[in-house]
């Protein structure tokens, strides 16, 4: 039966094609407008209601106690069989209150059917083998850890051996440098444009700054040959004079350092204009040559102390001795030499080489004061300079 559509009537349609043609799938007046048409039921229409309690309370019970009960061995709420479902059990746990017919089975005669009757066990029941008694030996033990482990362990990476252009030979890894290589030292006398350090003043503080390049470590450990990354795309190769070279070897080769307060550093100063000043100093002059000495010579920190140990000089007349090598200390770099150290310079280096070195980011935010040095490692004993300088016949 049919009556109105739910669109027509709320149209305030008089009468809908429905009530002609009951068998059509969509009314007229929403066909002609694209509505969705919806049958609502007749005028006074009502649809007959069922007694649920009813129809059960004539179904053929065979039992008065629900089937869930029974089964479970409850004591079920229904005690006659003229009591209504559902039981107190089946509501509360919120299931289905039935009245199933549930045949009885025979589990003595299945048993004895299939010739498995429970009869009790005899004897004590056996051990359990236990990790570490004499099923297993030490040995054993100790093998089937090895194999964990090795399972658990993964597999080095392979080394890459490569070769440049040039010959050298190493193998291929990652670094964080400063620097364009292969770095040449004792290069020639052709003035500040021919050495990195004297074209700019603050190059061995700040290098081209750090960053991780991807290099031939040579075998001969003379050098590194770029692959990815670097400077050298940028820059020609870093290099650095003679002049420059034999002040660092003078550091390396001091035979102890004997620390001194700096008289002309007595008094506070400034760092950016200290700064300001070394980037100004003219390449290669004698002006640059001081600035240098009022830094420290691990971090870009003013100088605070200095070593006035007598020792031969490398630059000169044979047997000329001079006061002091070269080495500058500020005070936190002075301390630190000390209790930390124990006045090896060489170690103190080494271990301010795995530091981070200024970059890109500190130069552009202003934090600069107190960062390693680019070239810290130049001052080591085993370092890359001290390799060339042995490896070089000329000196």
């Amino acid at each position: 039966m049919r009556g109105n559509c739910k669109q027509c009537f709320e149209d305030g349609e008089h009468s809908c094609s429905f009530e002609e043609n009951p068998d059509q799938i969509v009314c007229e007046h929403c066909a002609d407008n694209d509505y969705y048409c919806e049958t609502l039921p007749p005028n006074g229409y009502k649809a007959d209601r069922i007694d649920i309690y009813e129809v059960i309370g004539k179904q053929d019970r065979q039992h008065a106690q629900c089937t869930t009960c029974q089964q479970e061995k409850r004591r079920c709420s229904l005690k006659k069989m003229s009591d209504m479902p559902p039981c107190k059990y089946c509501k509360k746990n919120k299931i289905g209150c039935n009245f199933f017919h549930s045949p009885k089975v025979d589990h003595k005669r299945q048993r004895a059917a299939t010739g498995k009757v429970k009869r009790p066990t005899e004897g004590d029941a056996p051990e359990v083998a236990m990790p570490g008694t004499d099923y297993f030996t030490a040995e054993d033990l100790a093998d089937l850890e090895m194999r964990d482990e090795e399972m658990q362990s993964r597999y080095p990476t392979p080394e890459i051996e490569m070769e440049d252009n040039a010959g050298h030979k190493g193998i291929l890894t990652k670094i964080c440098t400063s620097f364009a290589h292969p770095i040449q030292f004792l290069t020639g006398e052709d003035g500040p444009s021919d050495c990195s350090f004297c074209e700019m003043p603050i190059f061995g503080v700040t290098g081209h700054y750090e960053r991780e390049v991807h290099v031939i470590r040579w075998y001969n450990g003379l050098g590194f040959s770029e692959i990815g990354g670097g400077f050298c795309e940028e820059n020609s190769c870093t290099r650095m004079c003679k002049s420059c070279t034999i002040n660092r070897l003078q550091i390396i080769l001091c035979s102890g350092h004997v620390l001194q307060p700096t008289l002309h550093d007595s008094f506070v100063q400034d760092f950016d204009a200290l700064a300001d000043e070394l980037i100004s100093a003219d390449p290669g002059s004698s002006e640059m040559n001081y600035q240098l000495q009022r830094w420290c010579s691990m971090c870009f920190s003013i100088a605070a102390f200095g070593c006035v140990c007598i020792q031969p000089g490398l630059c000169g007349e044979e047997e000329m001795e001079i006061v002091g090598c070269g080495l500058r200390l500020c005070t936190r770099c002075e301390i630190a030499l000390k209790q930390e150290f124990g006045d090896d310079i060489d170690l103190m280096a080494g271990e301010m080489e795995k530091s981070p070195k200024i970059n890109m980011k500190d130069d552009q935010v202003g934090q600069l004061e107190g960062k390693v040095r680019a070239d810290v490692s130049f001052l080591r004993t085993k370092g890359l300079l001290m390799n060339c300088v042995e490896a070089d016949s000329s000196l």
